[in-house]
């Protein structure tokens, strides 16, 4: 529905209004005929998902879920409870200006729209870190060091166009993703999506971020004075992998399993960068996600947790043989909470790691 244009909106508008005998009888099985009938809904009372999600006292994904059609919506008290919600608030609203609904959906769409911006091509190709040879990152250090004149004009279309490019800064400042994602105040996920070429880089994030890479370069006196001798000793001290991500790498190494490790797999509209698909990223019969929690907060966790369950669906609608793995460390005492999560609202994930990998090789069979 976010994809209509104008007039397919006011037609749609019209039929749900007639449907609903002017928005006084909104039934259950309204949402069986079409889930996604619940966005005009929402638009005419300016409702966001999460307001709505608010209101309904449901989960932080349910309506996102229940209009896309993925689960919920099939389930009766779902639909009771979504019907019976708009029944009240239309009988409390005296009159549903149809203008009113569009600006509302014009709002919806231009959030949306930030994420269908036409982004410059690459100017050139760039090898993933892990992937680097000595030769392989020289060559990408000088490629960024002509495209920001030695260092010394930060245009954010440079990492616009090429978010790998923040590899060979974060190579040249000696930090690990943890310690960038400090100096950013960006989460550390969000980085690696943007070096896999996962997430695109958006306009105004690039901006920030060359601003505070700018400072950081004045700040430690290296704009126009970049030693490569020194990067590259910092180049070899780096460990690509997450201490978690090299455990599970090494029970499978020492159980003969073949894999490949960060690799891109067909997903439903698109490629996901996986941490492990096993045997190969080509024809995966398992893929495996890595993740490990610090925090202490349940909203946290669980919304990492749904993450990671999100991208094992979109997978499996494109590979419905896949089997997917889920391996999580976490604080001690965060085990039980964790465990409860995985058991109530886990849906994708075949099997599910908390604090022990080694079993992971008994569900491979290779």
């Amino acid at each position: 529905m976010r994809d209509v244009n104008q007039k397919e909106f006011r037609n749609v508008f019209e039929i749900i209004r007639n449907k609903t005998n002017d928005f006084t009888e909104i039934r259950p099985e309204l949402f069986l005929e079409n889930p996604q009938f619940l966005i005009i809904l929402r638009c005419c009372l300016g409702l966001s998902q999460r307001d709505l999600n608010n209101k309904l006292d449901k989960g932080k994904q349910f309506v996102r879920h229940f209009e896309a059609g993925r689960q919920g919506f099939k389930i009766i008290s779902n639909r009771i409870l979504v019907s019976e919600f708009f029944e009240r608030e239309f009988l409390r609203k005296n009159k549903i200006e149809i203008d009113d609904v569009i600006k509302n959906w014009r709002e919806c769409r231009n959030a949306r729209n930030k994420f269908f911006i036409e982004f410059p091509k690459p100017k050139f190709k760039l090898k993933r870190i892990f992937e680097m040879t000595e030769k392989d990152f020289i060559f990408q250090f000088n490629l960024l060091k002509k495209e920001t004149k030695n260092f010394t004009s930060f245009d954010p279309n440079i990492i616009v166009r090429n978010p790998r490019f923040l590899v060979v800064f974060r190579v040249i400042f000696g930090m690990n993703i943890n310690k960038f994602s400090s100096l950013l105040k960006i989460a550390s996920r969000h980085i690696r999506k943007w070096e896999s070429f996962e997430f695109r880089m958006m306009p105004e994030s690039a901006i920030s971020i060359m601003i505070d890479i700018e400072e950081l370069f004045k700040e430690i006196e290296l704009m126009g004075n970049v030693d490569l001798k020194k990067t590259l000793k910092n180049f070899k001290k780096f460990s690509f992998f997450e201490p978690d991500e090299l455990i599970v790498k090494k029970i499978l190494e020492s159980n003969n399993i073949p894999f490949n490790i960060h690799s891109f797999v067909r997903g439903f509209r698109k490629e996901f960068n996986v941490d492990f698909s096993v045997p190969n990223s080509d024809n995966p019969s398992f893929v495996i996600e890595v993740t490990s929690f610090l925090t202490k907060r349940f909203s946290d966790i669980e919304r990492r947790l749904f993450f990671v369950d999100h991208r094992f669906q979109l997978l499996k609608i494109e590979n419905p043989n896949l089997m997917t793995i889920f391996a999580i460390k976490c604080r001690k005492d965060k085990e039980f909470m964790v465990k409860n999560i995985i058991r109530k609202s886990v849906v994708n994930s075949d099997f599910c790691f908390v604090n022990d990998f080694s079993r992971i090789p008994n569900i491979i069979k290779i």
